[in-house]
């Protein structure tokens, strides 16, 4: 048995839990890290679409589909 507060508990094992260390901070800090893995991810796949978009556009102004002024209004858009 474990006295805590004048209280009695007679399972005391979850105090030696990994997850439960420093209040649950260990969990917390874990499910923090995957949240900033995650917005990561996001960000940087929208990168990449952008940039394949760019590239499209460049492609069509060097093949003559769109105007110049076409091309640059795009790419604009595209950095917003």
């Amino acid at each position: 048995m474990f006295m805590h507060g004048g209280r009695f508990f007679a399972n005391s094992h979850h105090m030696f839990n990994p997850w439960f260390f420093y209040g649950g901070k260990i969990l917390g800090l874990l499910a923090l890290l995957v949240i900033g893995f995650l917005v990561y991810k996001l960000i940087k796949n929208n990168s990449s679409k952008n940039d394949d978009l760019k590239e499209t556009l460049k492609m069509k102004y060097i093949e003559g589909k769109i105007t110049e002024e076409e091309y640059l209004r795009k790419i604009e858009i595209l950095k917003k």
